[in-house]
């Protein structure tokens, strides 16, 4: 009888030890999977505000650094949208300008040199200007969702 006692006692114990083993497993996190940019760079809501609440676990601090560059360039091109706004008006008054020239002009020599520096200008300005690609475009307005521009 006492041996079935030990021997139910240390099958006990061997059990109590397998789960507190398991248990240790589980509670182990699994080491996060190395993050991979989307093709398309587009921010996600719960990557924005995970970086807004100055929380940089988001997954994994290389996604962290991805979305915090991600986060500055929207930022960055919100800010100067004002400016780009502004200089655009700027633009539209020269060009009507010059097409205001062209109509009251009836050579046509002198009308195709005016045809000649609208072309030149409006070439300029368009390659002057940043190029806003759409996940910059989704980014922006994602960001705007969580900040006061």
């Amino acid at each position: 009888m006492r041996r079935a006692v030990v021997l139910l006692a240390i099958l006990v114990m061997a059990v109590a030890c397998g789960e507190r083993q398991e248990e240790t497993r589980q509670a182990t996190p699994a080491p996060p999977a190395e993050f991979r940019p989307p093709a398309d760079g587009r921010l996600t809501e719960d990557q924005v505000r995970t970086y807004l609440q100055s929380k940089p676990d988001v997954r994994t601090s290389q996604e962290y650094r991805w979305v915090e560059e991600r986060v500055r360039e929207a930022r960055r091109l919100r800010a100067s949208h004002a400016l780009t706004e502004r200089l655009w008006q700027s633009r539209r008054k020269y060009l009507a300008s010059l097409e205001a020239r062209k109509a009251a002009l009836s050579d046509p020599a002198q009308k195709a040199e005016i045809d000649l520096r609208i072309a030149t200008f409006r070439k300029g300005a368009e390659e002057s200007d940043p190029k806003i690609t759409p996940a910059l475009r989704h980014n922006i307005a994602l960001l705007e969702r969580y900040e006061k521009p």
